[in-house]
């Protein structure tokens, strides 16, 4: 019987991460989700999803990688202004260039990460900010 292949979930692991992180905690109060509850009427908040589907990258027999593009979209409220959005995004990027190589977050092993892009995006049901952070993560799992 062979060994299963065993892949990390960024997507689970970075949502814990970002709800706990000392530095998004004072700005998002751990509202970070997969979808918003439909009970929902503090924010900011952040929705963060899979944006391209994870790419399982050749191993050449070593433990495997994936290749998972996630977005970070962050909403505001009627009282949010614009500003306060961009702050989190902000935040969020200077984060993420202070992780270095084999960082541990949950089950995830990050060798890569970068902010690939974002867009000021206003929720076009509401009009509410919305700004659209897209990274890349180059991962494997810890164990």
């Amino acid at each position: 019987m062979s060994t299963p292949l065993v892949l990390p979930d960024p997507l689970v692991d970075l949502r814990d991460w970002a709800r706990t992180h000392p530095r998004l905690v004072p700005l998002l109060a751990g509202r970070v989700y997969w979808n918003f509850p439909d009970d929902l009427n503090t924010y900011p908040a952040v929705r963060i999803y899979d944006s391209v589907v994870p790419t399982i990258l050749p191993s050449g027999g070593g433990i495997p990688a994936v290749d998972a593009h996630i977005a970070w979209d962050i909403f505001g409220g009627a009282k949010t202004d614009f500003l306060a959005v961009k702050a989190i995004s902000i935040t969020l990027v200077a984060i993420l260039n202070e992780l270095q190589p084999d960082t541990i977050i949950g089950d995830t092993r990050v060798k890569n990460v970068d902010a690939i892009g974002g867009i000021n995006s206003p929720d076009p049901a509401t009009g509410f900010p919305r700004y659209v952070l897209d990274t890349r993560w180059l991962c494997t799992v810890t164990h």
